[in-house]
């Protein structure tokens, strides 16, 4: 025979499960929390702004007459591509890329390249990255004035024109 359900049992372990399903909860969270990143070391999706009204680098009129840019950045972290023309030398396109920020190791660094005979460069709006590596290593395309194509692999700074 089976013995009767003790009527008193229930209440006596409710403490004990509510307790337990907290726990679970907490253990639950800080799991999905750690999946989807801090932001720090290129997790996390970056903010990202295209267009003509980015505002260049301070002092970049000197050599960059901005025709528009694009821009990912996640917390202190950012890369900046900004396009135009050289100023004075209408005949040569320029692209100037801005990496880092104010607390990553080295400061801003600013690279100036000056594609000669192509005209003033318009950037083409690339795909959004998903992560800020992703961004430090994506290819931008931009068209020239004389209307050929060309890319820059922001993972090593290097321009490829074609056709």
């Amino acid at each position: 025979m089976k013995p009767a359900p003790d009527p008193n049992g229930a209440p006596r372990y409710r403490g004990l499960i509510v307790a337990g399903v907290m726990v679970v909860a907490v253990i639950a969270t800080g799991l999905l929390a750690g999946r989807t990143g801090s932001n720090k070391g290129g997790a996390g999706k970056p903010r990202v702004a295209f267009g003509a009204q980015i505002l260049p680098p301070r002092s970049s009129g000197k050599y960059l007459e901005l025709t528009n840019a694009w821009l990912a950045a996640i917390r202190d972290e950012a890369i900046g591509v900004f396009a135009g023309g050289q100023p004075g030398q209408r005949q040569n396109g320029v692209l100037v890329i801005r990496h880092g920020g104010p607390n990553v190791p080295g400061g801003p660094r600013r690279r100036i390249i000056v594609v000669h005979g192509t005209g003033a460069l318009t950037l083409l709006r690339p795909v959004t990255p998903a992560t800020m590596d992703a961004a430090l290593a994506a290819t931008v395309h931009f068209i020239t004035a004389n209307g050929a194509t060309g890319s820059l692999d922001l993972s090593n700074d290097k321009v490829t024109l074609s056709g």
